[in-house]
């Protein structure tokens, strides 16, 4: 049998904190559900959700310009997929 979501304890965490900040981060090791957790959380949200996988060549390239790319979706969710990929997105410390 194939399970579709597995359900998370962060699920609810998540969600109550997406209510009060523009920007919630999910973080952990590969592979441990962090993109299908985001995308399950973007379909119960009112908004519509833009998804952008950064490891995709064409959707980095879409980031040249990111305030220009992401100030007309200030009304949706965006989920920036692989978003280490991106150089200056984090807070890197060395």
């Amino acid at each position: 049998m194939f399970i579709d979501f597995i359900p998370r304890k962060a699920e609810s965490e998540v969600l109550r904190l997406i209510q009060y900040f523009p920007a919630v981060a999910i973080v952990g090791p590969r592979q441990v559900g962090k993109t299908s957790l985001a995308k399950h959380l973007a379909a119960k949200l009112q908004k519509p959700t833009v998804y952008f996988d950064l490891e995709d060549p064409d959707d980095r390239a879409k980031f040249a310009n990111p305030r220009l790319l992401l100030d007309p979706l200030a009304d949706r969710t965006v989920i920036l997929d692989e978003v280490q990929k991106q150089p200056g997105y984090l807070n890197e410390s060395p």
